[in-house]
């Protein structure tokens, strides 16, 4: 029989390598032929269906057979291919945000497509905004996994309490905007514990990103 006995439903051809024949003369000799050479005809093949299918091999109006099964478009592997735009929370205070976030499946045909973290059907654990330091978040879809990294720090500060009154709300957000628009209005410009609680992704600038990443905080209280 051929190498290869099992294919994937409407992807893959038939592949006769390693396939031979064994021809047997009326004066009691035999030869073997490759089932791909000149004057052997292969029929029966169709990999539209699921199952075990019958291949016919023709030589000189002499037959023979052997099985194959086609199987399913099934998931190989998944990959992180865009982390989150959040990777940095507060201890105690926030939850994870997986906005932004996307897979990459790939599957036995060799084909691929790509998946919002935030989808169904796609599991996530790993978070404790109780402990601080590096955790390692795996997403699972259909029994494959993949891992990521996140960071909670004990900061001390409420992050996107720009004012310092104790909430998170859309007077922050306008000193945000102002800071990030300031140029020459220095006293638009955020500094010390202002600074370090408008700096949402705690990567020691403020800027759109940090901005967008309020506003969602605003939303989801």
């Amino acid at each position: 029989n051929p190498t290869k006995t099992s294919y994937i439903q409407n992807y893959e051809e038939l592949d006769l390598a390693g396939g031979k024949i064994r021809i047997t003369y009326t004066d009691g000799t035999t030869e073997e032929k490759e089932m791909n050479a000149q004057g052997i005809t292969v029929t029966g093949f169709n990999n539209t269906t699921l199952g075990e299918k019958t291949i016919t091999v023709s030589y000189e109006e002499k037959t023979a057979v052997f099985e194959i099964t086609i199987i399913e478009k099934s998931l190989t592997d998944i990959t992180v291919s865009k982390l989150p735009d959040k990777l940095i929370y507060e201890q105690n205070v926030d939850t994870l945000d997986l906005t932004g976030g996307v897979i990459k499946l790939t599957y036995n045909d060799a084909s691929t497509e790509e998946k919002q973290m935030t989808e169904t059907g796609i599991t996530v654990t790993g978070f404790n905004s109780n402990n601080v330091g590096t955790q390692e978040i795996t997403i699972t879809y259909q029994g494959k996994t993949t891992k990521f990294s996140v960071e909670v720090k004990d900061t001390g500060i409420l992050l996107g309490d720009v004012n310092r009154d104790g909430k998170v709300d859309s007077t922050d957000l306008l000193l945000v905007k102002r800071h990030i628009i300031a140029v020459d209005r220095t006293e638009w410009i955020l500094t010390g514990e202002s600074f370090e609680a408008g700096d949402m992704n705690v990567d020691k600038n403020i800027n759109a990103t940090d901005l967008l990443l309020l506003k969602r905080k605003i939303v989801n209280k």
